[in-house]
C-alpha cells in the first residue's frame, strides 16, 4: 500500500475488487457530458475486458485503486507500464488529490519500468488539462482517436 494526501491510501488491485470497479467506471463515465449511452455502454464494456485481461496477467501491468476509508474513489490502469489506459475518479470525488495520488505513482513506478521511455495517454476532453499541468505533451498521431481523445505522452528522459 502507499500513502498519499487527504487521506487517500494507494493500493493494488485485486479480482475481488472488479465489482467496484465496474461501478466506479459506470459513474465516471456518466459524468462525461459528451457521450451518447451508446459510447457509455461499449466504453464501460471495454474497460470491464482490459480490467479482467490485466488482473489475469499479473505484474505485466500497474493497476491500482485509490481509497478513502473503505470506498475505492478512484482507479488507474497502466498496461505493460507505459500506456496508461484508465484513470477514473468517483464524480463525487474528482478534486480530492485521487487522480493526481495515481498519476504521480505511475510516474514513478513507470519510470524505470516502461519499455518506450514514457508514459503514454489518450486523454479525454475532460481530462486533457489535467494531463498536461502534470507534464504530458502532444503525441501526434496519424488518425483521430475516438470519443475526441487527444493522444499525450508523458517522456521519461
Amino acid at each position: 500500500m502507499f500513502a498519499s494526501p487527504m487521506s487517500l491510501t494507494l493500493a493494488r488491485f485485486t479480482p475481488a475488487d472488479l465489482a467496484a470497479a465496474r461501478s466506479l467506471t459506470l459513474a465516471a463515465l456518466h459524468s462525461t457530458a459528451y457521450l451518447s449511452p451508446g459510447e457509455i455502454d461499449a466504453l464501460l464494456e471495454h474497460c470491464c475486458a482490459n480490467y479482467a485481461q490485466c488482473m489475469a496477467e499479473g505484474d505485466a501491468h500497474l493497476f491500482l485503486k485509490c481509497l478513502q476509508g473503505d470506498e475505492m474513489v478512484g482507479l488507474m490502469l497502466v498496461k505493460a507500464y507505459w500506456n496508461l489506459a484508465e484513470l477514473y475518479i468517483r464524480p463525487a470525488s474528482q478534486g480530492s488529490g485521487a487522480g493526481q495520488a495515481l498519476l504521480a505513482q505511475a510516474l514513478l513506478q513507470c519510470r524505470t519500468r516502461s519499455p518506450r521511455g514514457h508514459l503514454r495517454a489518450n486523454a479525454s476532453r475532460n481530462a486533457e488539462g489535467f494531463y498536461r499541468r502534470h507534464g504530458f505533451v502532444d503525441f501526434p498521431l496519424a488518425q483521430s482517436l475516438p470519443y475526441g481523445c487527444v493522444p499525450l505522452v508523458y517522456p521519461f528522459d
